[in-house]
């Protein structure tokens, strides 16, 4: 049992530490400014030598495009932290959150308090209950959505080229 850190990030980011089971909640406010808010991430990230995984609520762009910009630039803090020290990180879509808990990829966050609440869990926000799902998720193994079908294509391909050997060669 590897420790994982999960990481909802945002102005509000909701952390979730260790391995399910034994897990820490915690909820960080970031300062305002754009470059205040990407070093105080990068700070507190750094209290965390023990983690050997990492995995974080990838960027959601709906209506307002500008809104997703600063949720890249946290992306990039996380992506450098987990480079920096050797460890895999993955990104999940809000959507893959929440089905694996089996709710609906729309569904509203206090329905996600909720179901991470039955799972024994206390999350203090929604912010909170994020990063514990995603933590479950991760925990879980399964792959993001665009790496699995990255996969599928490539297993389609190389059984099509199979085939065409199999069928070349009968003639």
């Amino acid at each position: 049992m590897s420790t994982i850190l999960a990481i909802d990030p945002g102005a509000r980011t909701g952390l979730a530490c260790g391995w399910p089971g034994t897990v820490s909640l915690a909820t960080l406010v970031l300062p305002k400014g754009d470059a205040a808010r990407l070093e105080c991430l990068a700070d507190y990230l750094d209290k965390f030598p023990d983690v050997a995984a990492a995995a974080y609520e990838t960027p959601f762009i709906g209506r307002l495009r500008s809104a997703a910009r600063p949720l890249y630039h946290y992306e990039s803090v996380i992506l450098l932290w987990a480079r920096r020290r050797g460890i895999p990180v993955t990104g999940y879509t809000p959507s893959e959150i929440k089905t694996s808990l089996g709710l609906g990829g729309r569904c509203c966050k206090d329905s996600v308090i909720r179901r991470v609440q039955a799972m024994g869990y206390d999350p203090q926000d929604e912010h909170q209950a994020d990063a514990m799902a995603l933590l479950l998720l991760a925990a879980s193994g399964v792959a993001p959505a665009h790496t699995r079908i990255k996969d599928a294509a490539s297993t389609a391909k190389k059984q099509q080229r199979a085939l065409k050997l199999v069928a070349g060669g009968s003639r």
